[in-house]
């Protein structure tokens, strides 16, 4: 079974423990293809997502329940840390839809 990170109802950041740097860090090669300003011509933006939405989608990819051969050889290099850090991440990021 795979371990999920722990949310807290009014933890509006993302997962408890995560690393919003390190996810910063990480998600350099996410916004190659994910761009943050919602211009993703045919790629989903992950801005809209929720932390909880976003560590349920990552971990689909990861252990191929989600099909997109990319998506599932990045997800799959990624530890739950990483996720949750990234997570935390891209919810702290502007929504496009807040604008």
């Amino acid at each position: 079974m795979t371990a999920w990170p722990v949310f807290a109802a009014e933890d509006t950041a993302g997962p408890i423990g995560s690393d919003v740097e390190y996810g910063a860090y990480l998600s350099q090669e996410c916004k190659t293809c994910h761009r943050l300003d919602g211009e993703g011509q045919g790629i989903p933006s992950f801005l809209n997502l929720s932390a909880p939405d976003f560590v349920i989608a990552m971990n689909a990819f990861k252990t191929r329940q989600r099909q997109n051969q990319t998506m599932q050889m990045i997800a799959g290099r990624l530890s739950d840390e990483d996720i949750a850090a990234l997570a935390a991440y891209f919810t702290q990021q502007v929504h496009f839809s807040d604008r």
